[in-house]
């Protein structure tokens, strides 16, 4: 996982332009084509899924963000409401810390109680 890195995205009249540390963050339909219109955010669809992947797998690789970027998607960046946003390194260590914990336990039954 990168230490360091902020993404960034901007809506503008060409469509959605979204950057890692200022250089054009790649689509990575190699690894999964789901959009062919480009990025998308702020609702849960094929442009918002291909930002997802794009993002987990530039900050830590192939493997994880097939594994989390519909969840990714749907808690991270389909809520964005604004034309332009920013996300941190801190933070997508935090939500992927959570999730992988999560998972961990959901995979064990620790603490599920019914």
């Amino acid at each position: 996982m990168k230490a360091e890195a902020i993404y960034r995205g901007i809506r503008t009249p060409n469509g959605c332009l979204v950057t890692c540390d200022n250089a054009e963050l790649p689509a990575r339909t190699d690894i999964r084509p789901l959009s062919n219109i480009g990025f998308e955010w702020g609702l849960e669809s094929s442009g918002s899924g291909q930002l997802s992947l794009a993002i987990l797998a530039d900050f830590c690789g192939d493997e994880m963000a097939l594994n989390l970027y519909q969840e990714f998607q749907r808690d991270i960046i389909a809520p964005i409401g604004s034309s332009r946003w920013e996300l941190k390194a801190v933070m997508l260590h935090d939500w992927i810390r959570n999730k992988l914990k999560t998972q961990k336990q959901d995979a064990t039954g620790v603490g599920n109680f019914t």
